[in-house]
């Protein structure tokens, strides 16, 4: 009964069911420029990870006192299901999976708060990772410099340069640094100095970090102005590190340059990356944070690539990527919209063929499109992104099912009145023809 109730109220009213046709394929249509395109579906979970560096320690050791102890204090965390851990050479890696339902940022929270109750050790580096998943990988680039451009001098431009510029970008949450050579300051202290000024290696270290550093005063009241009292003692060029005391031995002043020399040297490798014949180079890899929009993370991307290699980076220097999830997404954008409208074309050839009535055809055949966009309002309505291979996997035949059922019932009257020399109204002819098959319908797709 509901069934036609339904369908006589729309024939009564059909500009309006037109119109309310219309609004929603507006409705749709815009759903889809604002709802996130993917190539494929984020299934990942809630997860927060802990990174915890503790430099120079045997992973047994990293495992007894951090990992341990850090998992200890996440097992009782609210909605947590599961607690993994992974222990290297002065690192530590424990993961937290959240329930499904979680906020990401409620689950960072709770996860940062219990770090305190874990008891590491002071010089431990505890840190929570980027708000990303495995999926987050979106683009990958290589810095080239020509020879005049070392490996030093390109890790210092990726760090101070480039990747403050491209953390800017909206959607991105994190850029890893692969390759290269860390710059660093280092004095290269001479053993035999060492001994003969009677300077331990302790005092050195002491000696640099002490003065290394500004102190604050008060103020200086002079009539109506008042001025600030700082000392300036922090290095501001790596040369002036020689001239920092060290102690006095036998009433003659020490200094580090008496001991040793200050040089501008590189961090110990932990990787290399190489690309294209060039065996030391360095790479960039930029992440995606958790639920943001690849195409428009990736516009953002390239708009500061740009940037940088047209005014930022020096002659010679060129940031080149190599892997753009772009090209994969317009890929299989066009395979999905190419697919889309060949489906389309071939039921409407087909109905044509089996109808012989090209206006049911068509009416048909705007079952698709119509389907299309309402899941769009709604998918976006519930937030849910839009998956391209699922989209490319639709199956049309799905859709038009119950246009096709009832269509066909609908000419079958019509050619029987024609044979038989009457004249039935169309509003009853289409009630009779949708009451005769509702019920198969129904069942049919409630099996489904």
């Amino acid at each position: 009964m509901f069934f036609n109730n339904s369908v006589t109220w729309a024939l009564n009213r059909r500009w309006l069911i037109l119109g309310m046709a219309a609004l929603i394929a507006g409705l749709g249509m815009w759903s889809f420029t604002r709802m996130t395109i993917d190539a494929y579906p984020d299934i990942s979970g809630v997860q927060v990870a802990i990174i915890t560096a503790y430099p120079g320690r045997a992973a047994e050791e990293v495992e007894q006192q951090i990992t341990v102890p850090l998992e200890r204090a996440m097992a009782s965390v609210p909605h947590s299901e599961v607690v993994r851990s992974r222990t290297i050479f002065g690192l530590s890696s424990v993961q937290i999976i959240f329930e499904p339902d979680v906020d990401d940022y409620w689950a960072r929270q709770v996860v940062f708060e219990r770090i305190a109750d874990a008891g590491l050790p002071t010089d431990a580096q505890p840190s929570l990772g980027a708000l990303a998943t495995a999926y987050g990988e979106v683009y990958r680039y290589q810095l080239i410099g020509d020879k005049e451009h070392g490996p030093v001098e390109l890790r210092t431009l990726n760090d101070w340069v480039i990747v403050p510029r491209l953390l800017l970008a909206k959607g991105v949450v994190d850029v890893e640094n692969f390759g290269g050579l860390g710059k660093q300051y280092a004095v290269h202290l001479d053993k035999d100095k060492l001994t003969q000024y009677g300077v331990k290696l302790q005092e050195v270290t002491a000696a640099i970090k002490a003065n290394n550093s500004s102190g604050g005063g008060s103020l200086m009241e002079r009539g109506a102005t008042s001025l600030v009292i700082r000392g300036l003692g922090r290095v501001e060029d790596y040369k002036e590190l020689g001239s920092i005391f060290v102690k006095n031995s036998n009433g003659t002043p020490v200094f580090v340059r008496d001991v040793g020399s200050v040089v501008i040297d590189h961090l110990p490798r932990t990787g290399i990356f190489g690309k294209d014949g060039d065996d030391d180079s360095d790479e960039g890899i930029v992440v995606m944070r958790r639920g943001a929009n690849p195409s428009e993370t990736l516009a953002n991307v390239q708009r500061a690539v740009k940037e940088l290699n047209d005014s930022v980076l020096p002659k010679g220097v060129r940031l080149t990527p190599f892997y753009d999830r772009t090209a994969m997404i317009s890929d299989t954008i066009h395979t999905v919209l190419h697919n889309t409208a060949l489906g389309i074309g071939l039921v409407v050839i087909i109905l044509f063929f089996f109808l012989g009535d090209p206006k049911i055809a068509f009416i048909v055949a705007l079952t698709i499109p119509g389907s299309l966009l309402i899941a769009l309002l709604l998918m976006k309505l519930t937030g849910i992104p839009i998956s391209l291979l699922s989209v490319g996997a639709i199956d049309f035949g799905i859709i038009v099912d119950g246009a096709i059922i009832i269509s066909e019932n609908i000419i079958r009257h019509l050619q029987d009145d024609k044979e038989n020399g009457k004249h039935q109204d169309l509003r009853e002819l289409i009630l009779t023809s949708t009451r005769q098959v509702q019920k198969p319908m129904l069942f049919s797709m409630i099996i489904v």
